[in-house]
C-alpha cells in the first residue's frame, strides 16, 4: 500500500511556546494581521517574510516585541515573499514570482539576484556548505510541475527534476549531511 502525505502550511501568525507558562500556551508575537511564509533566525534577530498588502520581509531584534519592515528596493506591489535563507552573512528571500533577493549586512538594502532556470515561481531556498557549496531553489515550473534548480555558485543554474511529480510545487528543502561516502549527502523536498 502506497501512502502519498502532502504538508501545506501557512502561518497565520508568529506564534512561541513558552515554557515558562504553567499551560503551555502559544503566545502570538507578531507581526500582526499579516501571513507568514517562513522565518529565520540570524545572529540575534529573527526574519519572518510575508505576502499580502504588506508583503515583504520583517525582522526583530527583541523576541518579537517591534517588528521592522525591510522594504528597501523590493517590489512594492504585494509580491509574496514565501522563503528566506542566510550565508555568509546575508540573508536571502525568495519573492514567489519575481526570482530572489539577498541583504547584505554591509548595504543594508536588499539586492535583487538574476536567476535564470526554468523555474517560473520559486518558493523554496537552501543553501548547503562545505564540503558540497551548492544553492537549491524549489518551485514550480510552467504548467504547473515541480522544478528544483542547483547551482555551485548563484550564476549557474541547473535543473534537477528527473523523478519529481508532473504536477505540484516544492515548497520546502532540507538537506541531510551523512557521514556515509556511498550517499554523503541527501537533499529532501516537499
Amino acid at each position: 500500500m502506497k501512502i502519498s502525505i502532502q504538508f501545506l502550511a501557512i502561518i497565520y501568525s508568529l506564534l512561541i511556546l513558552s515554557s515558562a507558562s504553567a499551560q503551555n500556551e502559544w503566545t502570538s508575537v507578531g507581526p500582526s494581521d499579516i501571513v507568514i511564509h517562513d522565518f529565520i533566525s540570524y545572529e540575534s534577530s529573527l526574519f519572518a517574510s510575508t505576502n499580502g498588502n504588506h508583503g515583504g520581509v520583517y525582522q526583530t531584534d527583541d523576541f518579537g516585541n517591534d517588528w521592522t519592515e525591510l522594504y528597501e528596493l523590493l517590489p512594492s506591489d504585494n509580491t509574496p515573499f514565501v522563503s528566506l535563507a542566510s550565508r555568509d552573512g546575508e540573508i536571502y528571500a525568495a519573492a514567489q514570482f519575481r526570482g530572489m533577493y539577498v541583504r547584505r549586512e554591509f548595504l543594508g538594502y536588499w539586492v535583487n539576484i538574476p536567476v535564470e532556470s526554468d523555474l517560473q515561481s520559486i518558493h523554496s531556498i537552501l543553501f548547503v556548505e562545505e564540503p558540497w557549496n551548492r544553492a537549491f531553489l524549489g518551485g514550480s515550473r510552467l504548467k504547473g510541475t515541480a522544478g528544483v534548480s542547483m547551482a555551485e555558485d548563484l550564476d549557474e543554474w541547473i535543473s534537477i527534476n528527473d523523478g519529481l511529480p508532473l504536477s505540484g510545487t516544492v515548497h520546502s528543502l532540507i538537506a541531510t549531511i551523512l557521514l556515509c561516502m556511498l550517499q554523503p549527502m541527501l537533499v529532501f523536498i516537499g
